[in-house]
């Protein structure tokens, strides 16, 4: 806790090894020799880089050769990289997780299919010429009829068709798709966007310009004979 005297919090302000022969006298590892009965304690920062994420102490009867203090040097390397590595997967993993809601909660259906079978944070799919993986949101899946975890065959043979383009369109039902495709090394990214009710406004706007048109050349057709009349003389 900030504020408390001890050798870790000591450590992460100095970032040196420190060897102490007698801690019994020592005010910061009284409570280690009173618990361990030993006499000598090593500390060691572990460190990744710059940041200091914790410290290794280590007790025995006697003081601390170099050779020990070189070697348990050498083991506090390990543990920092160890855990540095698990923080690394962790945030991996938190990022992962939030890139799945993210796609579960998208309005537009989207598929990442994984070119290679390789692990990845993303299920695989495997499947034809793209060997590999990926998935889809829900969104996606509902609309194709597929599992979370599913095989490139098993996509409608018009959703297959249209992932060799960069853009193209889809029908499905009742429902038009605009399919937008991105490539990569490592994977293909799939976007589904529903363009239905776009195609309804225009539909909307046609008979609406249809109608006005309409009413407009009755009456002017009556003007225009009208007028026609008059001119003749």
């Amino acid at each position: 806790p900030a504020g408390e005297d001890n050798l870790t919090i000591a450590l992460s302000q100095t970032r040196q090894t420190r060897s102490i022969p007698d801690i019994a006298s020592h005010s910061q590892t009284r409570v280690e020799a009173a618990t361990f009965g030993a006499v000598a304690m090593l500390s060691v920062p572990l460190l990744s880089g710059e940041r200091f994420i914790g410290a290794l102490h280590a007790l025995q009867p006697v003081a601390f050769s170099d050779a020990q203090i070189a070697k348990l040097e050498g083991v506090a390397g390990q543990v920092a990289l160890v855990l540095d590595n698990l923080d690394l997967l962790n945030g991996l993993r938190s990022e992962s997780e939030r890139l799945e809601d993210v796609l579960e909660h998208l309005a537009e259906g989207v598929l990442v299919l994984e070119n290679s079978a390789s692990d990845s944070l993303i299920p695989e799919l495997i499947g034809n010429r793209r060997a590999g993986s990926g998935r889809a949101n829900a969104a996606a899946r509902k609309l194709l009829g597929v599992a979370p975890r599913f095989s490139l065959t098993q996509l409608p043979a018009q959703v297959r068709a249209s992932l060799e383009y960069d853009s193209s369109s889809l029908n499905i039902g009742e429902q038009r798709f605009e399919v937008l495709t991105k490539r990569s090394a490592a994977r293909t990214v799939v976007v589904l966007q529903d363009v239905s009710a776009f195609d309804a406004a225009q539909r909307s706007k046609a008979e609406f310009l249809s109608v006005v048109s309409h009413e407009l050349r009755t009456p002017l057709t009556s003007i225009i004979g009208f007028v026609d009349l008059m001119l003749s003389g």
